[in-house]
């Protein structure tokens, strides 16, 4: 294994090799367009009025993005805390 190299993980993700010590390899699963400046040319060929499966998607959505949010802010303090021990 050299430094550049890809491996495929375990879920069939590729990662690039980016260092290699004695101690730990580190990869980058990173997609290749990872903090680049992408830019779209689009035309919107159709505006509707959202059904009551995109409106209750769309809850679903928002209660999942609350519920992760939380468990990050868990994390984060639970983090502080093992900082400060």
């Amino acid at each position: 294994m050299e430094v550049g190299a890809f491996v495929e993980l375990e879920d069939g993700l590729e990662a690039e090799v980016v260092d290699i010590t004695d101690e730990k390899i580190v990869l980058n699963a990173n997609h290749p367009l990872a903090g680049q400046d992408l830019h779209y040319d689009v035309e919107v060929v159709d505006v509707r009025d959202p059904t009551e499966a995109d409106l209750a998607n769309e809850k679903k959505l928002d209660e999942e993005h609350v519920a992760l949010f939380e468990e990050l802010n868990r994390a984060e303090k639970r983090e502080e805390a093992q900082a400060k021990a």
